[in-house]
C-alpha cells in the first residue's frame, strides 16, 4: 500500500525596495485678481495677475555713486534726465544665461546673494553658460489695490524687452559708439565714402534689373536680408521699448506670471518673474 505525500514549497516573497524619493509635482498656480490678493499669499507657489510696469529698479552696489548720481538706479527717472548714458553699462554684465546670477563680484548688484553660486541649478550638468546677460533688477508693478516689485533675471528680461538677448544689445551699442567715434574722426572722407557707396548700391541696382538669372536675383535677395538684419540697431530698439514700457500711466495692464518664495521678503525677490504677455481683452459689441 503506497502512501501519497502532498509537497508544498513556499517560495520567498520579494521585497519591494523603500523609495526615499517622491516625484516632482509642479505647484498649482494661483489666478490671482488683484496684488493685493497676491500679497496675502503665504505658501510657495506660482501665480499669475494682471498689472501695470511702474518702475525698473537696480540696485548698483558695484561702483560707488555719489548722491546726485543715485537717480540712475530709478530707470525712468534717469531716461529722463539723463537719457540712456551709460545705460548697458548698469543693465548688462557678464553671467549665466541660465539662472541670471553675475558671475564676478565686481558686477554683482546687492538682490541676490554675495557669493558666486557654483553650480548653476537650471542647468541639468550644473555648469553654468557664461556670456552677456541682463543684471538682476526689480520691477514695480502696481494695480488699483497694490503697488509690489518683482525680481527679474535674464532669461525673464528677455521676455520683457521683446526677446532681445543682452549679448544683442551690447553688440549693437559697441558697433555704435565705434561709428560715431569713426565718423567724428573721418569729416568729410565718410561723405565721400557715403557717395561713392551709394553710387555703387545703385549701379548694382541697375546689374540686378537688367540681369536675368532668376539665380543670381535670388542670391542678391538673400544678401539683402542678411545686410538687414546686420544692419539693424537692436539697442536702439531695445531703448524704444524701454522707454515706452516706463511711460508713466499710458500703458495698459499687462499679465505676469511669478513665482512666490514665502521665506524671502519683498525687496529680496519674494515674486519672481516667470513670464509676461500682452492679454486681449474682448468687450461685447451690442448690435444696433
Amino acid at each position: 500500500m503506497f502512501q501519497t505525500f502532498s509537497l508544498h514549497v513556499t517560495f520567498p516573497q520579494k521585497r519591494q525596495p523603500s523609495i526615499n524619493w517622491k516625484v516632482y509635482e509642479e505647484p498649482q498656480c494661483q489666478d490671482c485678481s488683484s496684488l493685493l490678493e497676491v500679497s496675502h499669499l503665504t505658501d510657495s507657489c506660482k501665480a499669475t495677475f494682471h498689472a501695470s510696469v511702474g518702475e525698473l529698479f537696480v540696485p548698483i552696489s558695484f561702483k560707488c555713486l555719489d548722491e546726485s548720481e543715485e537717480e540712475r538706479m530709478f530707470i525712468s527717472r534717469r531716461l529722463h534726465i539723463m537719457g540712456e548714458k551709460n545705460l548697458v553699462e548698469d543693465l548688462i554684465c557678464t553671467g549665466c544665461q541660465l539662472c541670471g546670477a553675475p558671475l564676478n563680484l565686481e558686477f554683482r548688484s546687492s538682490i541676490k546673494q554675495e557669493t558666486i553660486p557654483l553650480y548653476c541649478q537650471k542647468s541639468s550638468n550644473r555648469l553654468h553658460i557664461v556670456g552677456l546677460i541682463y543684471r538682476p533688477f526689480m520691477l514695480y508693478v502696481w494695480d488699483d489695490s497694490k503697488y509690489i516689485p518683482l525680481l527679474v533675471t535674464n532669461k525673464a528680461a528677455e521676455l520683457l524687452f521683446g526677446n532681445i538677448r543682452a549679448e544683442i544689445v551690447h553688440s549693437c551699442h559697441r558697433r555704435q559708439n565705434h561709428r560715431e567715434n569713426h565718423d567724428m574722426d573721418s569729416g568729410h572722407q565718410d561723405n565721400d565714402s557715403y557717395a561713392q557707396a551709394t553710387l555703387q548700391s545703385n549701379a548694382a541696382g541697375r546689374d540686378i534689373s537688367n540681369s536675368r538669372s532668376t539665380g543670381t536675383a535670388k542670391g542678391f535677395r538673400l544678401k539683402g536680408k542678411r545686410q538687414f538684419g546686420e544692419n539693424l540697431n537692436f539697442y536702439l530698439i531695445w531703448v524704444i521699448l524701454l522707454k515706452m514700457l516706463l511711460l508713466p500711466g499710458k500703458n495698459s495692464p499687462l499679465k505676469f506670471k511669478v513665482k512666490v518664495n514665502a521665506t524671502r521678503d519683498w525687496e529680496s525677490g519674494r515674486c519672481e518673474m516667470v513670464s509676461v504677455t500682452m492679454p486681449c481683452f474682448r468687450t461685447n459689441l451690442s448690435s444696433a
